[in-house]
C-alpha cells in the first residue's frame, strides 16, 4: 500500500517541508552520529548541507565555550565561613558580597540573600547541598537538616553505643561538626617522609598505648623511599628517609564517663582531625575469642587485656595507619606465628606511603565481614616534588 503523506498531512492542516537547507541541522537521509557542543549533525558526506552543519557546529562551540576573556575572572568567588566551616558570606574579586547565608542550628538555611543568579552548592559545614533531595552529602552518608538526622547508620556505630547511630554531632551542632578526618598523615618534605598519627587514650590504657606507639616510632630511619623526578629531559634520583611520629595524648574522663565517650569528646574538640585515633584496653570477653585486638572504623583500637604487654597494640595501630595483614613481621595475622615480630616489612611501609599518594584506601577481605578498609592517610606534600613523581617510588632498607 502506498501512502500519500502530503495529502494525509494536508488534510490535517499540516505541511511537510521539502527543503531543509535553512535549518541548523539539515537532514540528508542519514542518522546523526557526530556531536559538537551537545548538538548532533550528519556525517561529512561531501554535501553542502553537511558542510554547513559542521561550520555552524564549530560556531556554536566557539560561542558557547569562549566568551569574553574577563568572564572567567568574574566567576571567581571567595568563601567566608563561620566557626563550623559553613559558608556565611561569599564575595567576588572586588570584595563585593555576592551571597549571604545564615542557618538554624542543625543546618537548614534560615536567611539567604544574593545579588546574582549564581548560587553556591556548598553550604552547611561547607558540604555539598543536593537540591533534589534537600540533603547534604558528607562522603560516608547523607544528612537531612530538616530532620536533624543522618539517613543511614554510622559506619562506626560500634564505637559509640551510647548514641543513636542516626544522631548528628551528639545533638550539639553549634559546637561540633561531624568528624570527616582520617586516621594518619603522610608528610613529605625535601628530605623525608613522616607518617604521623595521634592516639587518644584514657589513663587506664595510657602505658600500653605508649609502649605500642614506641614500637612504631622505632621503625624511623630504617627505610628510604626512592624515586626519580623528571623535568623535561632532565632526570634526578631522590632518596627520602621514612620516619614515624606516633604520639599518645592522655584524655581525662569525667565522672562515670566511658573511655570511648571521653575519646570521642576529644575527637570533636580537636582543631585538626586528619590523624586521630582512639586506643583502649578491654576485657578479653569484649572481643571475639579468635582475635587479640580490633580496629573499628579504621581508627578506634581495642586490645585484649591479656595482650596488653605484647606487640598487638602496635599491630592494631598499624592497621589504623593504612596497613593490612602480611606474611611476615608485625602485620602477620597470627600472633603465635614464628614469622611475627616487632618489625614492619617492606610491603607494609610501601602501602602506608603509596595509598595516600594515590588517594586510595587499603583494604582486605574477611570471610565474616567482607571487605574491611584500613585507616585512610591524608597526604601533606610540602616537598618540591610532584605527586606523579612520588607515585613512582619504591622502598629500600637503609641497612642494604
Amino acid at each position: 500500500m502506498t501512502v500519500d503523506y502530503k495529502k494525509k498531512y494536508g488534510e490535517q492542516l499540516q505541511a511537510i517541508k521539502e527543503n531543509y537547507k535553512a535549518f541548523d541541522q539539515p537532514y540528508n537521509g542519514k542518522d546523526n552520529d557526530d556531536y559538537v557542543n551537545g548538538q548532533g549533525f550528519c556525517c561529512n558526506d561531501g554535501t553542502p548541507e553537511a558542510a554547513q552543519a559542521r561550520a555552524m557546529a564549530r560556531t556554536r562551540t566557539t560561542n558557547g565555550n569562549f566568551h569574553d576573556k574577563d568572564n572567567y575572572e568574574k566567576m571567581q568567588f571567595y568563601y567566608h565561613p563561620n566557626h563550623l566551616g559553613s559558608s556565611s558570606y561569599i564575595t567576588n574579586l572586588d570584595g563585593e558580597v555576592m551571597q549571604h547565608i545564615e542557618y538554624v542550628p542543625f543546618g537548614e538555611v534560615f536567611i539567604e540573600e544574593r545579588n546574582n543568579t549564581w548560587n553556591t552548592p556548598y553550604l552547611f559545614n561547607a558540604k555539598e547541598f543536593d537540591e533534589e533531595t534537600g540533603m547534604y552529602y558528607y562522603g560516608a552518608r547523607y544528612y537531612e537538616p530538616r530532620l536533624s538526622l543522618w539517613m543511614s547508620t554510622d559506619p562506626m556505630e560500634e564505637k559509640y553505643s551510647w548514641l543513636s547511630s542516626y544522631c548528628y554531632t551528639s545533638n550539639n551542632p553549634i559546637k561540633y561538626i561531624d568528624p570527616t578526618g582520617r586516621d594518619y598523615d603522610e608528610i613529605v618534605d625535601g628530605q623525608s617522609i613522616t607518617l604521623k598519627a595521634v592516639i587518644f587514650v584514657t589513663r587506664d590504657s595510657y602505658n600500653e598505648a605508649k609502649a605500642s606507639a614506641e614500637i612504631l616510632n622505632q621503625q624511623s630511619g630504617k627505610w628510604t623511599y626512592n624515586f626519580t623526578s623528571k623535568q623535561g629531559s632532565l632526570k634526578e634520583e631522590h632518596s627520602l628517609v621514612v620516619n614515624f611520629d606516633v604520639t599518645v595524648q592522655l584524655v581525662e574522663q569525667g565522672e562515670n564517663e566511658p573511655s570511648s565517650a571521653a575519646i570521642q569528646r576529644e575527637f570533636n574538640n580537636a582543631s585538626e582531625k586528619t590523624f586521630l585515633n582512639g586506643f583502649e584496653v578491654v576485657p578479653d570477653d569484649k572481643l571475639n575469642k579468635n582475635v587479640n585486638g580490633s580496629t573499628s572504623g579504621g581508627n578506634y583500637i581495642q586490645v585484649k587485656k591479656s595482650r596488653k604487654d605484647t606487640e598487638t597494640g602496635a599491630h592494631e595501630i598499624a592497621h589504623a595507619m593504612g596497613v593490612v595483614h602480611s606474611s611476615k613481621g608485625l602485620m602477620t595475622a597470627e600472633s603465635s606465628s614464628s614469622f611475627r615480630n616487632k618489625e614492619l616489612d617492606k610491603g607494609s611501609i610501601k602501602d602506608m606511603i603509596q595509598y595516600p599518594l594515590k588517594g586510595k584506601v587499603n583494604s582486605e577481605y574477611n570471610q565474616e565481614k567482607g571487605q574491611i578498609p584500613a585507616g585512610k592517610g591524608t597526604l601533606r606534600n610540602n616537598s618540591p616534588f610532584s605527586i606523579k613523581d612520588l607515585q613512582r617510588g619504591d622502598i629500600k632498607s637503609k641497612e642494604l
